[in-house]
């Protein structure tokens, strides 16, 4: 693995010439503006970009800047639901910011990245003057938020994120129901995921509500649960499916940032989560009465689903 590492690192300087051409435009930017330019540096995971979109809001508001936000190109379109970003910059991967990074002295920059970040495509590092803050103990700062604005020698924010959809419509023609549960079962890590029957089980509790998955791919079943949406969906589909629903069920994952950022009435299921026993990832919530966190103290996956259903039928007598 060592070698092939190094192999990589060396072959990353194909990115040279496109990381000097995004250089010319971020010097060709920032002097258009008369330097009154904000940079934020965030470049994965949708999770973490839609946590940290409070980021953009604040600078635009305290410095009157245009903000201008690094991003791998994948995910461009998640930021143009973000109204206070003004130009996206897209990068095939992290090694281009960690080439741009020595290259180039920008000013206002916030780069958000832990120190020692790896890409996972060329193995390259991100540096940050921030050493004591990773992977290892960030929750421990605060929700994920706090966490970045402290990386990025920001204030601790800890407002809720908000997107705003650019259309009120799908990209392909589908008719929703008119009053649905999303649910959301797979994060990208297993030990944050709640058990497969349980979420059958928890489904079949509610025989009255159409639950939608969500995902890339389906993994619950039942007659009241709609599958054929996953690994279909744009960024824009996703926002405007959990925008309509009526309560967003979900684990600890990229769409319960949605849900946050689109103020719905949640359940999210979180518990053990590698070094932390209790973590919280969403900023904004503290006053919210239907955006509801089980902190279970053991594994997500050994939650009851008694409890689950308790929660699910008080949030819906909310409703």
């Amino acid at each position: 693995m060592r070698a092939r590492e190094r192999r990589k690192r060396i072959y990353s300087i194909i990115l040279i010439p496109r990381v000097l051409k995004i250089r010319r435009f971020l010097k060709n930017y920032i002097r258009k503006e008369q330097g009154n330019v904000s940079i934020i540096v965030l470049t994965e995971h949708i999770g973490d970009i839609v946590a940290c979109e409070p980021v953009s809001y604040w600078l635009k508001k305290t410095y009157q800047h245009k903000v201008v936000w690094l991003v791998q190109r994948k995910y461009h379109d998640l930021l143009t639901m973000f109204n206070n970003v003004d130009e996206i910059v897209d990068l095939s991967c992290l090694s281009e910011w960690v080439y741009l990074d020595k290259f180039t002295h920008l000013p206002n920059l916030y780069n958000l990245h832990f120190d020692g970040r790896k890409c996972s495509r060329f193995y390259l590092k991100n540096k940050s003057s921030q050493k004591d803050i990773g992977f290892d103990n960030y929750y421990n700062y605060g929700c994920l938020l706090e966490t970045f604005c402290m990386v990025g020698k920001l204030p601790r924010l800890n407002s809720r994120p908000r997107l705003f959809l650019a259309r009120n419509t799908l990209s392909f023609n589908y008719s929703l129901p008119d009053r649905y549960i999303v649910v959301h079962a797979q994060s990208n890590d297993v030990s944050r995921n709640w058990d497969i029957h349980k979420w059958n089980q928890l489904i079949a509790s509610f025989p009255d509500y159409i639950f939608i998955e969500m995902g890339l791919t389906p993994v619950l079943s039942g007659k009241n649960c709609v599958t054929s949406l996953c690994g279909k969906l744009t960024f824009q589909d996703i926002a405007f499916i959990v925008k309509n629903c009526f309560l967003f069920i979900g684990i600890d994952s990229s769409m319960a940032h949605f849900a946050n950022a689109l103020a719905k009435p949640s359940l999210i299921l979180l518990g053990k989560y590698a070094t932390f026993d209790k973590y919280m990832p969403y900023s904004g919530i503290s006053e919210s009465k239907d955006f509801r966190v089980i902190q279970y103290p053991e594994y997500v996956c050994d939650l009851p689903v008694s409890r689950a259903k308790e929660e699910t039928e008080r949030l819906i007598a909310l409703l």
